[in-house]
């Protein structure tokens, strides 16, 4: 049979698809010939045989087309669909610490989860250049992520770390950055920010493939710090004292409800009281406001959670002498008296600055805090007068005058001097009700030293002025020889090197023990 007739008996699908593919790889030949061997220069021979042409060289330029096909589809297509790749990540922060603050920049590590929707195969993504954090438009730093971020088949979940560090120490940068740390620090809400990077790489089959150059812009946000609003004061001491002032350990909790840890250096506040912070018509930032004392807090880190810090507060000497506005030499005192008798106050914590880091003072400076300062102790568990005992005869009932001896507590543990001091004694009251009726009072100049948390009676008696009608007559005649009478007085005394004058003191049913 003849080639012919083999050709004509064969089905007229094969022959389309031959006559498509070969008209196919002739094309790609002419326009291969057209935009590429044509212009190469080549031997004579060379070039009539490629004219020629032919099923070798057919086949020869279709894989030669193949071949310019996945360069194409490598260099387009390709980085195309990974660039949608990218763009396809939600990127969201999970913490966010900052650490080592110096004047013009400061460490920090971002803690992120990038989910990757998914790919058919396992892929890598390398951030070949650090990238920008900017907030509000601005460029506030750039943010090096540490390591590469394996995503699995199919997409997942991928932990990212990063050290973010601030661009440049321009005054434009510590601006924005300060700006950034105040509103992490003040907001209820949630901090939105941007992250951009331009350097992004993704890699497939281990490494041996990869493309290069993508992009990737993800707004994220972080819960702010509240104001650190929540902030009490769990405990104060007396530990120190100078001419012009007291210094006390005072212990904080401040919880934190953000995910952001910021390490401020050593920061400083004031402490105030609502009623000096409401006239002075004060707002946050402010820096001219009456003041009692001045609260430092020697490298301060506000973790997520609850934080235990040991602060300085150093109280200036309630004393026209020391402080010129009477306002604040009356607040100074109230507060000592209740800290004394063992009854809270009201007071107002304020942000003033960070030592370490200019562009951290505008986010300490946007803490106010309204809390209370506790006593020393409870009410009645560690009163100031522990007993006086009288000395009862016919001649001073008479005269109504009496001697008395005062046995002292030392709170404190540094010395005390009792020099004055005016008191009134009063018989409880059944009900509040029920009238007052006077015990007595002293108004004595004495010198009382009392140690370190000590109590101390001394030998020296001082004179009591009694008031004796019937009702203290009938408590005298039914006491059993004690009495308790609540006091009321007024001590002028030198705690260490710090003399104090006026310090109120009210104590219930103190001890009065008569002897005959």
């Amino acid at each position: 049979m003849s080639t012919q007739n083999q050709v004509a008996q064969r089905p007229p699908a094969q022959l389309t698809a031959r006559h498509l593919v070969m008209g196919l790889l002739r094309a790609v030949r002419a326009w291969l010939w057209r935009t590429v061997f044509a212009h190469l220069p080549m031997p004579a021979a060379v070039r009539a045989w490629i004219t020629a042409g032919g099923t070798s060289v057919d086949a020869a330029l279709w894989l030669v087309a193949v071949a310019v096909a996945a360069a194409g589809l490598q260099r387009s297509v390709v980085p195309w669909v990974a660039q949608r790749l990218v763009e396809a990540t939600t990127l969201s922060v999970a913490a966010l610490a900052m650490s080592h603050p110096k004047p013009t920049a400061v460490r920090s590590s971002i803690t992120a989860v990038i989910r990757v929707p998914g790919p058919p195969l396992a892929t890598r993504m390398v951030m070949r250049k650090p990238m920008r954090v900017e907030y509000k438009g601005k460029l506030v730093a750039r943010a090096r992520v540490v390591g590469r971020l394996n995503v699995p088949a199919g997409g997942g979940v991928v932990p990212m770390e990063a050290v973010m560090e601030m661009v440049d120490g321009s005054e434009d940068t510590r601006d924005a950055f300060s700006a950034f740390c105040r509103d992490l620090v003040l907001a209820d809400a949630d901090v939105p920010f941007t992250m951009t990077g331009d350097g992004i790489e993704v890699q497939l089959f281990d490494g041996r493939v990869a493309i290069p150059n993508l992009a990737m812009t993800k707004t994220v946000s972080l819960p702010g710090m509240g104001g650190l609003s929540n902030m009490s004061i769990e405990s104060v001491l007396l530990v120190d004292t100078t001419v012009h002032s007291m210094t006390l350990q005072t212990v904080c909790i401040a919880v934190n409800p953000s995910p952001v840890t910021m390490a401020s250096g050593t920061v400083r506040f004031a402490m105030t009281t609502p009623e000096l912070w409401a006239e002075s018509g004060a707002t946050s930032g402010a820096d001219d406001f009456p003041y009692l004392a001045e609260v430092t807090i020697p490298d301060m880190v506000l973790r997520p959670g609850a934080n235990r810090l040991v602060a300085t507060c150093t109280m200036r000497r309630p004393h026209p002498s020391t402080i010129g506005d009477a306002r604040v030499v009356a607040a100074g005192l109230r507060i000592l008296s209740r800290y004394l008798q063992g009854d809270a106050s009201d007071v107002v914590v304020v942000g003033r600055a960070a030592d370490a880091a200019s562009y951290l003072t505008p986010a300490i400076q946007s803490v106010v805090v309204r809390t209370t300062l506790p006593p020393l102790a409870p009410r009645g568990t560690q009163p100031l007068l522990v007993q006086t005992t009288l000395a009862l005869s016919q001649v001073n009932l008479l005269a109504q005058s009496v001697p008395a001896n005062v046995t002292l507590a030392n709170p404190f543990p540094l010395g005390m001097t009792v020099r004055r001091m005016r008191a009134r004694a009063t018989l409880p009251r059944a009900s509040p009700t029920d009238a007052a009726h006077p015990m007595g009072g002293m108004d004595a100049a004495v010198m009382m030293y009392v140690p370190a948390h000590a109590t101390v009676t001394p030998d020296e008696s001082v004179p009591m002025q009694l008031q004796l009608g019937l009702p203290q007559l009938l408590a005298v005649a039914g006491s059993g020889g004690e009495l308790r009478v609540d006091v009321a007085c007024e001590i002028d005394c030198r705690v260490g090197l710090c003399a104090l004058s006026g310090i109120e003191y009210v104590q219930e049913n103190a001890r009065v023990v008569l002897r005959l």
